[in-house]
């Protein structure tokens, strides 16, 4: 498997770099966890993945695709990190048809706030 990080990789509202940007060592734990698993392959295979928070990688979703057995998975993430998902399932050999790269926004409900039940996300078409 091929995974591109794109560093630096900036919020426009805050000018924070995005915690997305990278690889983060819990994918890696996980991809290698749901590999050993033979009934978590199992369970995959012929699935289709959701991946909320994808980051920049997408490595889970990815590879369940690539290596695993799903069908396909839908990457998403905020609007700077999607270019990163796209280049990563380019990168393993996945099309459209295999891999769904969406944008994921947050919204809070009327009278909810983050940390008590009122966030919530909602992917969207990035068409």
């Amino acid at each position: 498997m091929a995974v591109v990080e794109r560093d630096g990789t900036h919020d426009q509202a805050t000018g924070r770099v995005l915690t997305g940007s990278w690889l983060w060592d819990s994918s890696l734990v996980l991809v290698s966890h749901l590999a050993d698993d033979d009934s978590a392959r199992l369970r995959l295979r012929g699935a289709t993945v959701v991946e909320l928070g994808a980051g920049g990688t997408g490595l889970p979703g990815i590879a369940a695709v690539a290596c695993l057995g799903a069908a396909r998975c839908v990457l998403t993430d905020v609007r700077p990190l999607l270019p990163g998902l796209r280049a990563n399932a380019d990168a393993n050999g996945l099309t459209a048809a295999n891999v769904d790269v969406r944008e994921l926004r947050r919204v809070l409900r009327p009278g909810g706030h983050a940390g008590h039940g009122g966030l919530t996300a909602r992917a969207v078409a990035g068409r």
